[in-house]
């Protein structure tokens, strides 16, 4: 729950080619694709239009994956602010989906127990192995994060899996 007036953006990355061929990304490190890169530059423009000046004033904060990164740094760029000059944080990363990372989604699909197949899985459900439990906490740590943002700035922008709250 964010504090009154506290107001935070949140970007997703743009586009990867794993994206585009529904593989699971978690933690891989896969990098923005053409049309990934040309949305990060459709969100910078419309925080820009909407932000104008107060974009100066925000703190800005990412995933320390590649793709995420590369999101804030070309927002940054639309938003007249150059591509460097924000924080990373682990907690804004992506959950770590095992021996699923890599691997089409209707492969790792047809795996899971026919009880669970009517919902994309979950941490803790329908989980690949190799993941770790506090991994399956992630959205528990995400939370936390909000938590923290929300009473720590009044203006924030994340991008993740790259974030701003004013």
């Amino acid at each position: 729950m964010l504090a009154g007036g506290v107001q935070l953006y949140f970007v997703r990355h743009g586009e990867t080619d794993w994206n585009l061929a529904q593989r699971y990304q978690g933690r891989q490190d896969v990098p923005l694709n053409r049309t990934g890169r040309a949305q990060a530059a459709r969100n910078g423009r419309a925080l820009a239009q909407a932000l104008g000046r107060r974009a100066a004033t925000l703190d800005y904060v990412a995933s320390p994956l590649m793709r995420a990164r590369e999101t804030m740094e070309i927002v940054r760029e639309e938003l007249g602010l150059g591509r460097g000059a924000y924080r990373l944080d682990d907690r804004l990363a992506e959950i770590n989906y095992g021996h699923w990372e890599g691997q089409l989604w209707r492969s790792c699909r047809a795996r899971i127990p026919k009880d669970l197949r009517r919902a994309k899985p979950t941490p803790g459900i329908g989980s690949p192995t190799g993941v770790k439990a506090t991994e399956r906490c992630r959205s528990a740590s995400l939370h936390g994060w909000q938590r923290s943002a929300a009473t720590a700035w009044s203006s924030l922008m994340a991008a993740s899996c790259a974030c701003c709250a004013v």
